[in-house]
Formats: C-alpha cells, sequence, structure tokens
C-alpha cells in the first residue's frame, strides 16, 4: 500500500505547510522552527518507505503545486536519496 501511503504522507507535509503559512495559533510563536523540522521529518519517513527507489517526480510535483515556497530545500534535502 505505497501509494495510499504516499498521499497519506502528502496530506501531512500539505497540512503543515498550510500551518506555517497560515495559522494564527499562539503555537506557532513557541516554535517558530517547528514547521519545517516536522516537514523534514515525514520527508524522511517518505523516503524510507521506499528503499529502492523513489518516485521523485511525483513528491516534485506534489511539492510544487501544495507546497511552493518550500519545494526548494524540500528538494535539496532528498538530495542523492532518488537513486
Amino acid at each position: 500500500m505505497l501509494k495510499e501511503a504516499e498521499i497519506y504522507c502528502w496530506g501531512i507535509l500539505k497540512g503543515i505547510y498550510e500551518f506555517d503559512k497560515h495559522s494564527t495559533a499562539q503555537y506557532k510563536e513557541w516554535a517558530v522552527d517547528a514547521p519545517g523540522e516536522y516537514f523534514a521529518y515525514i520527508l524522511d519517513d517518505w523516503r524510507e518507505m521506499y528503499k529502492e527507489k523513489l518516485p521523485i517526480v511525483s513528491m516534485k510535483d506534489f511539492l510544487k503545486t501544495s507546497c511552493p515556497d518550500w519545494v526548494e530545500w524540500a528538494v535539496k534535502s532528498l538530495g542523492s536519496s532518488g537513486r
């Protein structure tokens, strides 16, 4: 069920991104770096799901449309793991 897990990861990533961009909750002020850190953790989990070959193109497409301000560093963090 890798595709379903990937879609789940995308939902979490988009939620974190949207929280960082649009939330006015006081919690944002308590841990300014937390959204980016958790976003990176989820990317790491996504990478771990695909031990053999990462579907980098689908992730890049998702990031470009759903998390445009973070796509550059997110793709860099995936780096050479695209084997």
